[in-house]
């Protein structure tokens, strides 16, 4: 959805060009003078920015800037009044789509009308949808409020509200007080990369984390920071889900450990995109190279394996992920590792091998998960037999009063092996 006309830049980058809101000025006049540091600054009533880099990740960074601009109308709402006009449901609900694999959404902010249950979930369309309407409903008073959000700070807030009580126990009670931002930063920064991450990869459109993370560095955005973590949330609720115990029932059916789950299945995408040391571990004698570690891979094939709770696009970048040959070799070559008669490329062959074994069983794991949904409600051995000698009978009854034969179709048919990872 495009931006109300009078409200809007144009960003022209190579050949791609981009009409965005015109709180994004500041930004892209940076990226201007970053390519061209002599040339000067254009003014404030500008309509048109160019730049020479041109990226397909350029959207991408742009959508960035436009939800971390929401911590700073968040600011300016709870300096209003942060009881009513605070952004908290907003940015959490963003966080909460993108992670989903189908939601309840709505085409309206204002009203409740027009919803659907989707899992085809465009964060780009709902935060331009959610700029429009309030810019609508604003109306002239949308430009002082900008200029106004351009002076607050993303990282804090000045919390104020009429509704509060003047008198606390016989004393004035205080009518301000500053709070921090973290929380709804790093909501934000979930919610781009859990939408960024759950597209699917194909060549028209690359999605790349590493391309992403480059071009971020290339515009001087500040890249969305991925803390050490060890996806325990997802562990526990697969290990509940699929080999429930007493007190586990409970747990697989609380919403709050999926939705924890949730997040874990998209940080744990990111670190293996990026090789973070705490999904990686080193082999080989020389241990010069890397593999994913055994945990990791239980968890990545635990999410693939659930159908309908993760999204589509993630389940396919974890598989290719697990498929893909990611060694990191070192630059120096081992010296008092080779004994004998052993040479260098014959260390680096038992290394290869040994991380090639490892891919090939996470692939065979991860092609198997990603075949059949464990979401599916099976049926148990006994009743599968059970409904085989059923249709046996039937068939044999139906051959006996028609005179049709019927015997190609009570025979077992030939069973190929079963796949088992080399």
């Amino acid at each position: 959805m495009s931006q109300v006309e009078n409200g809007s830049v144009k960003l022209r980058a190579g050949r791609r060009s981009y009409t965005l809101p015109r709180f994004l000025l500041p930004r892209l006049i940076a990226f201007a003078k970053k390519e061209n540091p002599g040339q000067k600054a254009p003014g404030k009533n500008v309509k048109e920015v160019r730049i020479r880099y041109e990226s397909a990740y350029l959207s991408q960074a742009l959508l960035l800037l436009k939800m971390r601009w929401l911590l700073q109308l968040h600011s300016a709402c709870c300096e209003l009044d942060y009881k009513l006009c605070s952004l908290t449901n907003v940015i959490q609900g963003l966080q909460h789509v993108a992670l989903q694999q189908t939601e309840e959404i709505y085409d309206s902010f204002f009203d409740g009308r027009g919803s659907q249950a989707t899992p085809k979930i465009n964060l780009e369309v709902i935060v331009e949808n959610l700029l429009d309407q309030m810019q609508r409903v604003l109306g002239t008073g949308w430009y002082p409020l900008v200029d106004y959000v351009a002076e607050c700070n993303p990282d804090r807030s000045v919390r104020m509200s009429k509704t509060n009580s003047f008198h606390l126990l016989g004393c004035r009670a205080q009518t301000w007080h500053v709070a921090q931002n973290h929380s709804l930063a790093a909501s934000v920064e979930t919610a781009f990369l859990a939408n960024f991450l759950r597209k699917r990869v194909t060549q028209r459109t690359p999605n790349s984390l590493r391309g992403l993370y480059k071009c971020l560095r290339h515009l001087g955005v500040e890249e969305p920071v991925i803390e050490p973590f060890y996806p325990s949330h997802l562990i526990a609720w697969a290990a509940a889900r699929d080999k429930p115990t007493l007190a586990d029932n409970s747990r697989a059916a609380h919403r709050q450990a999926e939705k924890l789950a949730q997040l874990d299945a998209v940080f744990l995408a990111a670190a293996l995109e990026l090789q973070s040391p705490e999904v990686m571990q080193p082999c080989g004698d020389g241990k010069r190279q890397l593999r994913i570690k055994d945990r990791i891979v239980d968890a990545a094939v635990s999410c693939i394996q659930h159908h309908a709770v993760f999204p589509p696009g993630l389940r396919d970048r974890l598989r290719f992920l697990l498929a893909e040959e990611t060694l990191g070799v070192c630059p120096a070559a081992p010296t008092s590792e080779v004994e004998g008669e052993e040479t260098v490329a014959r260390v680096l062959e038992y290394e290869n091998s040994e991380v090639k074994e490892a891919r090939e069983a996470a692939t065979c794991r991860a092609t198997l998960a990603s075949e059949k949904s464990a979401d599916l409600k099976a049926l148990q051995k006994p009743r599968l037999i059970d409904l085989r000698d059923k249709e046996r009978h039937r068939l044999l009854a139906y051959q006996i009063q028609n005179h049709s034969k019927t015997l190609y179709l009570r025979v077992a048919p030939f069973a190929g092996h079963p796949v088992q990872p080399h």
